[in-house]
């Protein structure tokens, strides 16, 4: 089955754009909501976020579709610095969905690199679930003026309702990289490349452009009413930037295949 698209955001009717220090480093483990660090929350339907145990939480207060189609959504700011369009960066976070879906239902998180110029320009990737789905899915997407250009193709966890979710920003090539661990922090990361995109043309960026991370939850409805979202039904932590870059897949391949050439001439010069 194809995974449920992920919405445009609009965010620039949501929020405005913020500039803070670079580049991207920090960590929330969320003990508290940290205002230090996170900026206001903006939501619609109820959605907003909560902090209990050591979670962060995605609330809302239920869905009335006998109104029609419905959703509910909260976004985030990281206010404490940006990510720099000259530099490499990396941010991650634990991600988990546990709430029973009805029919038409649709949950997602997901974490937004928007461009500083242009808030309708950004890079997308997300931990889904629908109603016909038993585990959540991951996907990526490329968003200019609010269409998107690109997508990744899903992967659908098996026997997992919790991932990690990467995105590391290469300078050189002007690449955006999404990666995930299916098993979240669970016996430490092991992160498996999910999609590369370029920076779009269009996107017009300079060498003082700089990247925001928003934190998104969403609820939306399309036929069967929904009871309100609870905490504990879909859940963040483990918040992660950092001012390095994941390094990109074909490297990795390179790197690997390089470390084991290494170890056949180790082995044949021990022979």
């Amino acid at each position: 089955m194809k995974p449920t698209r992920v919405l445009p955001l609009l965010l620039t009717c949501c929020l405005p754009l913020f500039v803070s220090a670079q580049n991207f480093s920090g960590s929330d483990d969320f003990t508290i909501l940290n205002p230090s660090q996170w900026g206001s929350v903006s939501g619609s339907n109820g959605g907003n976020f909560s902090v209990l145990h050591g979670d962060l939480n995605y609330v809302d207060g239920g869905l009335d579709t006998s109104l029609g189609s419905q959703s509910s959504t909260a976004i985030m700011p990281w206010t404490l610095n940006v990510g720099s369009n000259t530099a490499d960066w990396s941010v991650q976070m634990d991600f988990t969905l546990n709430t029973a879906l009805l029919p038409a239902q649709y949950v997602q998180w997901a974490l937004i690199l928007q461009s500083s110029e242009d808030g309708n320009d950004y890079f997308v990737t997300g931990l889904g679930q629908n109603y016909m789905q038993t585990n959540p899915t991951v996907q990526a997407y490329v968003f200019t003026d609010n269409a998107s250009v690109s997508n990744s193709t899903g992967e659908t966890l098996t026997g997992s309702i919790t991932a990690t979710l990467l995105v590391s920003f290469s300078a050189s090539t002007q690449t955006f990289h999404a990666y995930y661990d299916g098993n979240g922090v669970a016996g430490g990361y092991s992160f498996t490349s999910l999609w590369s995109a370029s920076v779009p043309t269009e996107w017009n960026l300079t060498s003082g452009s700089t990247f925001n991370l928003l934190v998104r939850g969403n609820n939306q409805a399309m036929a069967s009413s929904t009871s309100p979202l609870v905490e504990g039904s879909m859940t963040a932590d483990n918040f992660l930037a950092s001012p390095t870059a994941v390094p990109e897949p074909a490297t990795v391949a390179l790197l690997a295949g390089l470390a084991v050439l290494g170890f056949v001439v180790w082995r044949r010069r021990a022979g």
